[in-house]
């Protein structure tokens, strides 16, 4: 989730999940365990409590996300900083 100037926020419902990030050669930039959330929170508003933050400097690059949970993927994306 995107806070602004570069700070994003990962929550996970699931205790021991990762998040990596990783640059578009597929080095590994940070790998981090996400913090658990309340299931019932609105995880998409960007007030909520709870999850881990991060941030990015803007290099005008695209970066790779992966959330792993006991060493499988269960989540991918992009993010363009």
């Amino acid at each position: 989730l995107p806070l602004g100037d570069g700070l994003f926020r990962a929550s996970s419902v699931r205790r021991g999940v990762i998040l990596s990030i990783y640059d578009l050669n597929g080095h590994l930039i940070t790998s981090m365990f996400v913090d658990l959330v309340d299931p019932n929170d609105d995880i998409h508003d960007p007030h909520h409590a709870g999850g881990t933050e991060f941030y990015l400097p803007k290099t005008n690059q695209c970066y790779i996300y992966t959330f792993w949970y006991n060493k499988t993927r269960i989540h991918s994306g992009k993010l363009i900083r």
